[in-house]
């Protein structure tokens, strides 16, 4: 295997496992996820929240995370994927802190993931995350979203399952919607 195979190997591992690393597949499995975590989302107390150093901004009007409903989730998700693509830090804001999702496929630290997300993605894969919009998925009994991969459609490049995760769950706190899982 010639250097440039092993980088090009090494770096979509480890985009399978950044972006991959919390859902899996219906059958409970999937290439890169580690094994699921227990998430209640009975009380308003075991939802992820905010760490008092980093207070989170109430949404502004033009704020998709502050929208009612699947809408808002769908919007919340589709912003995230967008900024993924763009190297935009400005959109861990979508994350919630301490989630399954920051936890595992952000390493506890988005920031510092974001900025490598440009390295980690085949060109094709960029431009889909680009164009993205999300328009899958409902709401729970408990009121959080889960958006399939089937849900999201782009007009640009090309993406797998494999490229992403096969769902995102998103939990509505403090009035806005973040991305737990």
């Amino acid at each position: 295997m010639s250097y440039r195979s092993a980088v090009y190997l090494g770096g979509t591992l480890t985009v399978g496992a950044l972006l991959a690393g919390c859902s899996g597949r219906s059958d409970g499995e999937h290439r890169f996820a580690p094994s699921p975590e227990p998430v209640s989302t009975t009380s308003e107390a075991s939802a992820p929240s905010p760490t008092p150093s980093t207070p989170t901004p109430a949404p502004s009007a033009s704020d998709p995370s502050g929208q009612a409903g699947i809408k808002g989730a769908r919007l919340t998700l589709q912003a995230f994927l967008r900024g993924s693509a763009a190297a935009d830090a400005a959109a861990c804001r979508y994350v919630a802190e301490n989630s399954v999702f920051a936890r595992k496929a952000m390493h506890g630290d988005c920031r510092a993931e974001m900025r490598k997300m440009p390295h980690l993605l085949k060109p094709d894969e960029r431009r889909a995350l680009r164009s993205v919009t999300v328009s899958g998925g409902g709401l729970n009994e408990h009121g959080d979203a889960t958006i399939p991969f089937s849900g999201l459609s782009w007009t640009k490049g090309n993406m797998t399952v494999y490229t992403l995760q096969p769902k995102f769950r998103l939990h509505r706190s403090g009035g806005m919607w973040k991305v737990v899982s």
